[in-house]
C-alpha cells in the first residue's frame, strides 16, 4: 500500500498530467486536521489540494472559513501565498494584505512594527500601512524589488544585513516568547514525526537528531549571549532590494533568543542555494556572502561559532525534512542530513575565547 503522499502524488499526477508531481509540486504542508495540503505551480500559477480520506480535492482561498481576510478576495486580488487555515497574502491596488487567524494579528503586527522601528535606510522591512480587525490583516505598501542572489556581486548587500540584524536584534523583548536549542530540538522532533506519517524518513534523520540533543549543551551553557530580537524564519526568500535599499520580510513571528539563530538558518539557506545551483548559486559565492553578512554583523562574542554550527545543523535537518517531501528536490536530503551532522561535530571546535 503507497504512503499518503506518494498516493497524493500519483493522483495529482492523474488530476494535472503526468510528471505535475515531479516538476510542478512547491510545497507541502502536513498536518493532522488539513491531511495533506500540496501547493504547485504548473504554467507559474499557484493552486492548491488537499489529500485526506484517500481524495484529492482541489481548495479555493476564498472559501476559507478559517482566514477573515479570505472574503477580501475578488477578481482583483492576486493571492501571493497561502497555507489554509494558517495565513494569506494577498496583492491588490492598496498593496499587500497578511491575513491570519481571528484573535492572531495584532501580536504579529506589533511585531512587524517593532522590527521597523529599529531598522533604518540601509535595511528595513515593509511599513505597515493600516489594520484591520474584522479581516484579522494588516496591509503594507509593497516593494518592487530584486531578490538577491547568492553571487560575489550580493557580498555587500549581505554586509549590509549582518549590520541590520545587528540593529533589530536591539528591539525590546516584552511578550516575546523564547526560541532556544529545546525549542528547536521540539520543531524537529515535531517535523520528523509529521514526515512518518506521510513518507518513510530518509536514513540518518535519527542519527543527525541525537547529534544535536548531544551537543544542544553548547547554547546553553555559561557565557552564552543574553536573548535578542529574532526574526526566526531568515532565509534568503525573506530579502527584497529596491533602490539600493536592502528590506527584510515577514517579522510577524519573531521571538526572544540567541542571535547566533537567524544568522545560522541565513547562512545555511545560502549552501541550500548552491546545492540547487539556484542563479548560479555556488558553494564558494555562498561561503563568500556567509563570511559578508558575519563580517557585517561584527560582534559575535563568547562561544558564537558553536553556537552558529549548532542553529546550522538544526537548519540543515530542517530543510531536509522540507525538501524531501518535494518531488524535485528530494535527491538533496542525504546531502542536506550530511551536512546537519558536519556542523553538529564542528560544535565542539569554536574558535571564539
Amino acid at each position: 500500500m503507497l504512503k499518503p503522499l506518494a498516493a497524493a502524488e500519483r493522483a495529482l499526477d492523474d488530476a494535472l498530467g503526468p510528471g505535475t508531481s515531479e516538476q510542478h509540486i512547491v510545497r507541502v504542508d502536513v498536518r493532522e486536521r488539513d491531511g495533506i495540503v500540496l501547493t504547485t505551480d504548473v504554467e507559474r500559477v499557484q493552486r492548491w489540494f488537499r489529500w485526506k480520506d484517500e481524495r484529492l480535492v482541489e481548495l479555493a482561498p476564498a472559501e476559507d472559513d478559517r482566514l477573515p481576510v479570505a472574503s477580501r478576495i475578488d477578481a482583483e486580488t492576486e493571492v501571493l501565498a497561502w497555507r489554509p487555515g494558517r495565513r494569506m497574502v494577498l496583492r491588490s491596488c492598496e498593496g499587500i494584505r497578511k491575513g491570519y487567524r481571528s484573535g492572531r494579528m495584532h501580536a504579529a503586527c506589533a511585531r512587524q512594527r517593532r522590527a521597523e522601528l529599529h531598522l533604518d535606510n540601509g535595511v528595513g522591512t515593509p511599513v505597515i500601512e493600516s489594520s484591520d480587525t474584522q479581516s484579522a490583516s494588516w496591509v503594507a505598501r509593497e516593494v518592487f524589488g530584486d531578490a538577491v542572489a547568492v553571487t560575489s556581486a550580493s557580498a555587500q548587500i549581505f554586509e549590509s544585513i549582518g549590520r541590520g540584524l545587528r540593529r533589530v536584534q536591539r528591539a525590546p523583548l516584552d511578550g516575546l516568547g523564547e526560541h532556544g536549542v529545546d525549542e528547536e530540538l521540539a520543531l524537529l522532533v515535531r517535523a520528523a514525526q509529521r514526515f512518518e506519517s506521510v513518507r518513510p524518513v530518509p536514513d540518518g534523520v535519527d542519527r543527525a537528531l541525537e547529534d544535536l540533543r548531544r551537543t544542544a549543551v553548547v547554547g546553553q551553557r555559561p557565557g552564552s549571549q543574553p536573548p535578542v530580537f529574532l526574526h526566526r524564519d531568515l532565509h534568503d526568500g525573506q530579502l527584497l532590494t529596491e533602490d539600493g535599499r536592502v528590506y527584510i520580510l515577514d517579522f510577524d513571528i519573531a521571538a526572544a533568543g540567541d542571535p547566533a539563530l537567524d544568522l545560522g538558518n541565513l547562512t545555511a539557506h545560502l549552501q541550500l542555494r548552491a546545492l540547487q545551483g539556484w542563479c548560479g548559486a555556488s558553494q564558494a559565492r555562498a561561503e563568500e556572502c556567509a563570511s559578508a553578512l558575519l563580517e557585517g554583523y561584527a560582534s559575535t562574542g563568547s562561544g558564537f561559532y558553536g553556537r552558529l554550527s549548532w542553529y546550522q545543523a538544526s537548519t540543515f535537518l530542517r530543510l531536509a525534512l522540507v525538501y524531501d517531501l518535494r518531488p524535485r528536490w528530494r535527491p538533496l536530503s542525504p546531502t542536506l542530513i550530511s551536512m546537519s551532522r558536519r556542523c553538529a561535530r564542528q560544535v565542539a571546535f569554536d574558535p571564539t575565547p
